[in-house]
């Protein structure tokens, strides 16, 4: 399979856009579990301002697929290609992606082969290899898949990257990220704060004894994931990232300049005894109006669109509008699947280091790593077919949410 040329430089991301004319674009969603619902909430509000019809939902469980539709319209598919397919008559058409990551790579690569456009629950894929056959089958068949990655769309975040595209912190030079839902969100944060891409990283990875997490016994252990890594960005950031062996930390991160810092969502000007600031949430009638740094204001593009406050509400509508612009041929998509890719090469690199006793790594990596090698063999282990005989087994296998990466 022929080599991406590597991920697109996170220097400028765009600006949350404001919504552009709604033109209905017909969707599908594969899964209806947790994530699942969120997303089909963001749709059914999306559909009433009229970007979208849902059409139907598909899931391993057809009684989750039936409880979804009975809840927000469309009809229950009994398989993913049946969904596709329906889909692909009604054009222009998208397919959310809402699964375990093991199964994202054989629905992409179905729904590219219908001509439609996508959106992919992070992370991308489960393995790099695998992420490149889904960004490989949406370029042959000249469709758009987006990841729906939603810590840089954050509002909080948002507002943040606006503080230092204002010079409030000087030149940032350290980020120091600790990210215990997913080192992906992570990597993405990081890099959207750095504004460049990563061009380096020595990382280290390795199962931690930990007390069981509430499970019955005092004194009792369990593994559980450590991840480490020093990086490096292309702007000569430098930043430091863990996936904390104790979950309940929580996430966290901050960043330096020159001028002054953020400590997660304070802003602090000068030394520690300068003054402080806190982000003020401007929300009117149960909508988010924007959020202020003192003075200096990011306003909510999608303030007029009938999506509650909540941060995550506010990104996944963000992510939906951009597959949406995409779909509709007026836009390349905010975050494509090499954005999502350069995520999750991030973290599979922080092993690949580990693996070479530390060493340092160059970025983009490409394909090949031994790490992958390791993950595709649990793979066809766990499931009895590789990845790459996945979508053979796509409509009889069930892909149970176990990968580390989505700890």
């Amino acid at each position: 399979m022929p080599q991406p040329a590597g991920p697109r430089i996170l220097d400028p991301l765009p600006p949350a856009a404001p919504p552009h004319r709604p033109v209905e674009v017909a969707i599908g969603v594969v899964g209806a579990g947790n994530r699942a619902q969120s997303h089909l909430a963001t749709i059914a509000a999306l559909q009433q301002a009229g970007y979208y019809r849902l059409v139907g939902v598909c899931d391993a469980d057809p009684a989750r697929a039936e409880a979804a539709v009975a809840r927000f319209g469309g009809t229950a598919f009994p398989t993913v290609a049946a969904l596709c397919d329906a889909l692909a008559r009604t054009p222009p058409a998208a397919v959310a992606i809402i699964t375990p990551p093991e199964a994202h790579h054989p629905v992409a690569e179905l729904a590219a082969s219908r001509g439609l456009h996508a959106i992919c629950e992070t992370p991308l894929s489960f393995s790099l290899a695998c992420a490149e056959r889904m960004i490989a089958a949406a370029a042959r068949a000249g469709t758009h898949l987006e990841t729906a990655e939603n810590v840089w769309r954050f509002p909080e975040e948002r507002a943040k990257r606006l503080l230092i595209e204002q010079g409030l912190l000087g030149d940032v030079g350290l980020i120091q990220c600790r990210y215990a839902s997913g080192s992906y969100h992570g990597m993405n944060a990081m890099r959207h704060l750095a504004r460049a891409a990563i061009v380096s990283l020595t990382g280290d990875a390795a199962p931690i004894r930990a007390p069981r997490q509430a499970k019955a016994g005092g004194g009792q252990t369990e593994e559980v994931a450590w991840e480490g890594a020093l990086l490096r960005f292309q702007n000569g950031v430098r930043g430091v990232f863990q996936l904390p062996a104790r979950p309940g930390l929580g996430n966290h991160w901050e960043v330096d300049g020159s001028l002054g810092c953020l400590e997660g969502g304070t802003l602090r000007i000068g030394g520690t005894d300068g003054p402080r600031l806190q982000p003020e949430r401007r929300v009117e009638d149960g909508r988010l109006v924007g959020i202020a740094y003192g003075d200096l204001f990011w306003e909510n593009p999608l303030r007029a669109l009938p999506i509650p406050a909540d941060t995550d509400a506010v990104a996944r509508a963000d992510e939906h509008l951009s597959l949406h612009r995409a779909a509709c041929g007026v836009g390349a998509g905010d975050y494509p699947g090499e954005q999502g890719r350069a995520d999750l090469a991030a973290v599979l690199g922080i092993h690949e280091s580990a693996l070479q006793g530390g060493a340092p790594l160059r970025l983009p990596l490409a394909a090949g790593l031994t790490h992958d090698a390791t993950l595709h063999a649990e793979y066809e282990r766990r499931f009895g077919f590789a990845p790459e005989e996945a979508a053979e087994h796509l409509e009889n296998t069930a892909f149970p949410p176990s990968y580390p990466l989505t700890r």
